[in-house]
């Protein structure tokens, strides 16, 4: 009896590894969901979370292995006059630590910090000012 309740305790610490790449990963998602936005302070070396606005938290990302991508703005638009979906493209570079998104003839690169099946967290330079932005999967 023993053996079988310390099995059983030990079970939940048991993690089926992930041997997917980062490409495979980012588009297995059907939806990749802003939960936080975090700009860095300098002066005090701390992450400060950045609020996020409530018609950001309905947008869902998708990336498809093809290369593509779409924000969907979901029920609550930011920009009312604005497109509902806007798309582009995506790259990882060879080593698959940076992440290129292409919208409308701007380019983005931002450093992949973490990628997993579940969540994706990006950091790079927005407007001058080093920003964490976190993602969920739906």
């Amino acid at each position: 009896m023993l053996v079988f309740f310390s099995a059983l305790l030990l079970l939940p610490a048991c993690k089926k590894e992930d041997n997917r790449t980062r490409p495979e990963l980012l588009a297995s998602a059907s939806c990749w969901a802003l939960t936080k936005r975090e700009v860095y302070n300098a002066g005090t070396t701390q992450w400060v979370d950045n609020q996020l606005q409530s018609c950001e938290k309905d947008d869902c990302y998708t990336y498809t292995s093809d290369g593509n991508y779409t924000k969907n703005e979901g029920a609550t638009k930011c920009i009312t006059s604005g497109p509902q979906v806007v798309s582009g493209t995506w790259a990882l570079s060879p080593d698959e630590q940076m992440l290129t998104r292409i919208e409308n003839n701007a380019s983005f690169t931002f450093s992949v910090v973490e990628l997993t099946a579940e969540r994706m967290v990006l950091e790079g330079s927005v407007l001058g000012f080093q920003t964490r932005f976190t993602w969920e999967a739906r």
